[in-house]
């Protein structure tokens, strides 16, 4: 799977033409990987786990999301973002994403900081709404995926 969660839009389901061009090059390298079994090209990024941490300096909790098959490092085009979470299957505008900043000790995570830590089960969700985007791109200029709400481990 390939995604263009990053790429321009012409409209509501249109992927603008330098957009598709990306496109056809992150299909390209998956087909190298994939089909023709040739080493060193793209890989398919998924999430791979997700730890609650504290940062003592701020004395703030934060999810250390990680992913797996991220070639080289990751990177973004402006401040990381399009990380929200949910309590219930809901926003809750006390307990939001207050910052998302690349992992500063690895190559393939993302610190997703918390306005608070939330009392009950809450959710993490990555590229939601009807104008989903994701800014975060690996060396080869795969995009990390969309995914829908997964718990977040309180503890």
């Amino acid at each position: 799977m390939v995604t263009g969660i990053d790429l321009p839009m012409d409209d509501c389901i249109h992927i603008f033409t330098e957009g598709q061009e990306r496109l056809g090059k992150r299909i390209s390298k998956m087909a190298l990987t994939y089909v023709y079994k040739l080493p060193g090209h793209a890989r398919q990024i998924n999430l791979k786990s997700m730890k609650l941490c504290k940062d003592n300096e701020s004395d703030s909790y934060y999810i250390k999301v990680h992913y797996s098959g991220v070639c080289g490092n990751l990177k973004s085009c402006g401040l990381p973002s399009q990380y929200s979470l949910r309590l219930k299957g809901k926003e809750n505008f006390m307990y939001v994403v207050s910052k998302v900043q690349l992992d500063p000790q690895g190559n393939a995570g993302v610190d997703v900081y918390l306005s608070e830590l939330p009392k009950t089960s809450a959710q993490l969700v990555s590229g939601a709404g009807t104008y989903p985007y994701m800014n975060i791109t690996d060396s080869l200029d795969n995009a990390l995926q969309a995914f829908g709400s997964i718990e977040i481990p309180l503890k």
